[in-house]
């Protein structure tokens, strides 16, 4: 029997730097007019890419919207211009948010010339409740041979993770402000 597979194809991006979702790895483009890659995906994989710039928040996996999730929130980290994300958490039944029954954080990134990453995350805003204590940084395309990581006022673990490195820290609702560099440019 023959076996099924894919055959490669040209992807276009309206710029350059996208990142494959499946693997964290930067996709490599040719600059013409616009920017292309040539990709042969997986038969039991939908090709997914994510713009340069982006930071996505991830809950832990629950069986419905009434079960409280538990573990830390993660939040996928995409280096690349105008660098952001954000999150939006409320009860989901009521009306209370317009009593200010909601959480919100928004996060941003800048990717410094030399090859650092500071992150900021603001404070929680509204009175709703986080379910999380931790939150769960992976951050993907750094070029960082020994990472140190510098945060305001938390105590951190790190640890690199398949192409992304793995920070941990705690949430209190106050925010914080990271930056992630090479060791010996400390």
């Amino acid at each position: 029997p023959q076996l099924e597979q894919t055959e490669p194809y040209e992807v276009q991006f309206p710029t350059s730097g996208w990142f494959d979702y499946w693997t964290g790895n930067r996709l490599e483009t040719a600059e013409t007019k616009v920017s292309t890659a040539n990709v042969t995906p997986k038969l039991a994989e939908l090709p997914v890419y994510v713009r340069p710039g982006t930071i996505m928040p991830f809950a832990p996996i629950t069986q419905s919207t009434q079960e409280v999730p538990k573990g830390p929130l993660t939040l996928r980290v995409y280096p690349g211009p105008d660098c952001r994300g954000s999150i939006y958490v409320d009860d989901g039944h009521t009306f209370n948010y317009r009593k200010n029954e909601f959480l919100r954080m928004s996060f941003t990134c800048k990717l410094n010339q030399d090859g650092s990453l500071t992150l900021h995350a603001s404070s929680h805003e509204g009175s709703y409740p986080a379910w999380w204590t931790e939150l769960q940084l992976e951050i993907y395309g750094l070029s960082l041979q020994t990472p140190f990581v510098e945060s305001n006022n938390q105590k951190v673990r790190t640890e690199s993770r398949g192409t992304a490195l793995n920070i941990t820290l705690p949430d209190d609702g106050s925010g914080f402000d990271l930056t992630v560099r090479e060791a010996s440019k400390r």
